[in-house]
């Protein structure tokens, strides 16, 4: 980062990465005044081991769907949370009108997930029984990256931003955590962007489909625009003014990663989202489902 203040960490190739945080960072905003205390989260022995091995089976089946993504020729990548909630499709309902189509009209396909535990990882394969990729598995090859480039070149610290004195220590201690938490995710951004873009560009995907998420799916899409894939995103649920991910509240100068099209329930969930101040250019938000785009 050098010399770089608070606010220039959060840019990255003219891209807003404090965006792509706000979500996650509002969550924990709101757990944190739910509780009305912050404990710093400290992993243990049995959280480490869980992770590992969490990692090490998610790098197994990655490898394993990777390889047949490149073998299959696969067209369409589809992005979701590792959720099922429909059987026996074994997909994500809020997506199903995207997999009952892609289906109905023999398309062939291939998945990334976001996923949190082992056990719910082992859940959901099961239930799929077919080959997926995994976010999670390119974070020990981020962190090894991050600590080779980054490692002393830092000369930003937490204890110099100055914070109103009206805050509790308790209010501090959380913000400082934050801050020191994002930053180190910020720098950590453009390198699983190179990572996702140089696996892409070996594939054969042309399109990017995913649910519309904010908190996660930034990396994939600069990833996509990078190797010249068209990238929607589809609506899962509704909009309020408390749904940062998807309004204009970042106070950075920068570009907003948004999809190439973001599809909408209806006329009214487009007028609700641009009257809340979105980031989504107009013209990108289209009405209706992706099967009925440009027909």
């Amino acid at each position: 980062a050098g010399n770089r203040n608070l606010s220039q960490i959060f840019i990255s190739k003219n891209y807003d990465v404090l965006k792509s945080f706000q979500g996650l960072i509002s969550s924990e905003i709101e757990a944190f005044v739910k509780k009305g205390l912050f404990k710093k989260p400290v992993r243990t022995i049995g959280q480490m081991s869980n992770t590992f091995f969490s990692i090490l089976f998610l790098s197994v089946v990655s490898s394993i769907s990777y390889f047949f993504l490149l073998v299959m020729r696969r067209k369409i990548l589809i992005y979701s949370v590792d959720r099922v909630s429909l059987l026996p499709e074994g997909i994500d309902e809020r997506l199903k009108p995207l997999y009952r189509v892609l289906h109905k009209c023999g398309v062939a396909y291939i998945e990334i997930f976001h996923t949190s535990t082992l056990g719910d990882f082992l859940k959901n394969f099961l239930k799929r029984r077919r080959p997926a990729l995994y976010l999670e598995v390119l974070e020990p090859v981020i962190s090894i990256i991050h600590l080779l480039v980054f490692s002393g070149k830092s000369n930003f610290s937490v204890d110099s931003v100055v914070l109103p004195e009206e805050l509790s220590s308790e209010e501090k201690r959380f913000i400082y955590f934050l801050i020191d938490k994002y930053v180190k995710e910020a720098l950590r951004f453009p390198i699983k962007i190179r990572l996702l873009t140089a696996l892409f560009s070996l594939s054969n995907v042309k399109i990017f489909f995913s649910i519309d998420d904010p908190r996660y799916y930034n990396s994939l899409i600069v990833a996509c625009r990078r190797n010249g894939i068209v990238s929607y995103a589809i609506q899962h649920g509704h909009f309020t003014k408390y749904h940062v991910g998807w309004l204009k509240t970042s106070p950075l100068k920068a570009e907003k990663i948004s999809p190439d099209i973001f599809f909408v329930w209806n006329e009214y969930w487009k007028k609700e989202l641009l009257r809340l101040g979105t980031y989504f250019r107009e013209d990108s938000i289209v009405i209706g489902a992706p099967l009925s785009y440009g027909n």
